[in-house]
């Protein structure tokens, strides 16, 4: 059951994204303004406001088969809006490069899932769950694992980097 409502969003989500795209044809601002930098602090704080969007079924923690739809989604999203979405202190887009912006093949979907799900595993600790801390600290980390020189922003290669990753240009375990 969880896994079709999981299904049920990924759809819905994609097809909020459609009418994203719709809306950035006509308005270039839709996902407010493009950045080149990204502070520590923007990432916590979407990784804040983000939380409530993945847990689905309200329930205070996330599941496996929410975070695997969420990093599904989020790398469509990504590619088809050709920018990651940041709600930082501001909502902010940061361009993803050109070769991340095909649309993900039914196997690449299937192979982004099944990596969220053991990364999930890898993070989620003995209860099998991510409370809103520990969703929070994964994604810090995933900010760390960019920012090379530790200086608390992503800029420039740091930056597309990230953005690479959340597209899942590379889908590995690592």
């Amino acid at each position: 059951m969880k896994r079709t409502t999981a299904v049920i969003i990924a759809t819905a989500l994609t097809g909020f994204g459609a009418v994203s795209f719709a809306q950035s044809v006509v308005m270039s601002d839709a996902f407010g303004p493009a950045k080149t930098t990204v502070t520590l602090e923007d990432t916590r704080l979407d990784a804040d406001q983000l939380f409530n969007k993945v847990d689905t079924d309200r329930d205070g923690v996330i599941s496996v088969d929410e975070y695997a739809a969420q990093t599904v989604v989020r790398a469509n999203l990504a590619r088809f809006n050709q920018a990651v979405i940041i709600d930082g202190e501001q909502t902010f887009h940061v361009k993803v490069a050109p070769e991340a912006t095909s649309a993900l093949s039914p196997s690449q979907q299937t192979a982004i899932d099944a990596v969220a799900r053991t990364e999930f595993y890898r993070l989620s600790g003995e209860d099998v769950s991510m409370d809103k801390g520990e969703w929070i600290q994964s994604r810090l980390s995933q900010f760390a694992a960019a920012d090379r020189d530790h200086d608390g922003l992503l800029r420039n290669s740091e930056l597309e980097l990230y953005a690479m990753r959340i597209a899942q240009h590379q889908i590995s375990l690592s």
